[in-house]
């Protein structure tokens, strides 16, 4: 354990409470995906397609880290659950991507809602400058983040 804690000494304390965000972030998400009966990695999957719109199967397997096989098994399961639907994609033919079903969505947005709302009282407790500069910490977390993962 003191090993672990010595990871994180000499980190600006934003980094600490980032990391700790972050923690916090994957283990409430964990919980949410199980009381929709899913896995983690499948409700990450619909949050991407909720974000994204329809995906291709090569770019939904990038984004998740996965290989093209735990992709296409995940695809299945979700179809399957009805959680997802395949369309041929409107430039390519031969191509299909992968939908989130509206149901679906509307299903993760009803159990989503509660703690998005409580996260927005939290940053409207905050003054106009303070959240300028947390929107602009984050913009800039977000942004190295993807740029390291470009890599």
């Amino acid at each position: 354990m003191g090993e672990r804690r010595h990871l994180l000494e000499g980190l600006a304390g934003p980094t600490v409470a980032l990391e700790a965000v972050n923690r916090a972030t994957h283990e409430f998400t964990g919980r949410q995906a199980r009381r929709a009966g899913l896995h983690p990695t499948d409700l990450w999957a619909l949050r991407l397609l909720d974000v994204h719109g329809s995906l291709g199967p090569t770019e939904l397997a990038r984004r998740l880290d996965l290989r093209p096989a735990s992709t296409t098994a995940l695809i299945d399961r979700l179809e399957a659950a009805g959680h997802l639907e395949r369309v041929p994609d409107p430039h390519d033919r031969r191509r299909v991507t992968v939908r989130s079903r509206e149901e679906s969505f509307r299903a993760r947005l009803a159990q989503w809602e509660p703690a998005v709302r409580a996260l927005d009282d939290v940053a409207r407790r905050l003054s106009a400058d303070e959240g300028e500069v947390v929107e602009r910490y984050l913009r800039a977390v977000v942004a190295t983040l993807d740029e390291l993962g470009a890599g």
